[in-house]
């Protein structure tokens, strides 16, 4: 009896089909480019208004995969906002700034701007893609379970960037307090006498007026202070239009992480409590475990106690008897 080799025969049959030109059946397991997601499915489905809707379905694994890859670049946009900040510390804290310097500070702004725009289409498309699996788009594909696991990553990640957000407009406006303080510094050095109130209504207004005013040339520290908040005024429009582009970029996202947010926190605050909750209820199940073992050995001792009490009896019963017999034979 000779076996036959099934693999080789698969294998010489599907060459046959490739060189013939005969279409393959199509395998809903094999991974496939879609959008440059890997391994995954296009599902279509129709909602209630009858739009109909691609969603985008893939393992709990994939999208973790995916999630997590979205933390690396929420990672390195950190990094660089962080750069950002101690590049603008190094700039206040020298005399003349080098043209280096704020080439590197230009450069940090422009990294951060592609990263943004990197970040925030994927982060929609995830949002999207949720809501359409809560809706039930994918109820054939993904449990309850599955798609909760999925709100709450996408959620942690909204909440992420709604942090990072934060932290970039806060370090932006305490380096804009920053240079401010710098160039009433200057200009008071410059024999400009001006209160805070004055030089930031200045700096608000984009005024250059004082800028431009004649100064004693030969007060060479006063011509060199008011060159340097020139430059720091320059600095300071240039950083608002930054800012400006970076919060136009944000505004989308943004808003998805503010929806959210509140959301996040109560999440956040019921796992705290069902934590405490849990730890609460083990210590109790411990007690109860306790106690149902005691109660189990005091059953027992009491059905040994029982046992024995009938042993003395019977025995107690059997002495009687005997004495009894014993006595009426002797008469």
């Amino acid at each position: 009896m000779v076996i036959r080799d099934r693999m080789s025969e698969f294998r010489r049959g599907g060459a046959e089909q490739q060189q013939s030109g005969v279409a393959q059946p199509y395998n809903p397991f094999e991974d496939v480019e879609l959008g440059g997601v890997t391994a995954q499915q296009q599902v279509s489905t129709t909602t209630a208004r009858g739009h109909v809707a691609q969603t985008s379905v893939h393992s709990t694994d994939q999208f973790l995969d995916e999630v997590n890859q979205l933390h690396l670049m929420m990672d390195r946009l950190d990094m660089q906002i962080q750069k950002l900040k101690m590049k603008q510390t190094t700039i206040l804290e020298q005399v003349v700034v080098q043209p280096k310097e704020k080439d590197e500070l230009e450069n940090l702004i422009a990294t951060i701007k592609l990263k943004t725009n990197e970040l925030r289409p994927h982060l929609k498309n995830l949002e999207l893609e949720i809501r359409n699996d809560e809706a039930g788009a994918t109820s054939d594909y993904l449990s309850g379970a599955e798609i909760r696991i999925r709100r709450e990553q996408c959620n942690h990640l909204k909440k992420k960037l709604r942090i990072m957000i934060d932290m970039f407009n806060d370090t932006q406006i305490e380096y804009k307090q920053r240079v401010s303080k710098r160039v009433k510094r200057q200009l008071d050095l410059a024999g400009e006498q001006l209160t805070e109130a004055e030089v930031k209504e200045m700096l608000d207004s984009k005024s250059s007026e004082v800028f431009y005013r004649q100064v004693n040339p030969l007060s060479v520290a006063g011509r060199i202070a008011l060159e340097d908040a020139t430059a720091r005024h320059q600095e300071i429009i240039e950083l608002e239009r930054n800012i400006a582009q970076l919060n136009e970029m944000f505004v989308d996202v943004y808003e998805l992480v503010h929806s959210q947010g509140e959301m996040v926190d109560r999440i956040n605050t019921n796992v705290e409590a069902a934590r405490d909750y849990t730890g609460d209820a083990n210590v109790r199940i411990k007690k109860a475990l306790m106690h149902k073992k005691s109660a189990h050995r005091k059953k027992i001792y009491c059905i040994i106690l029982v046992i024995c009490v009938l042993l003395i009896l019977i025995a107690v019963a059997i002495v009687l008897g005997v004495t009894l017999s014993g006595g009426s034979r002797s008469q």
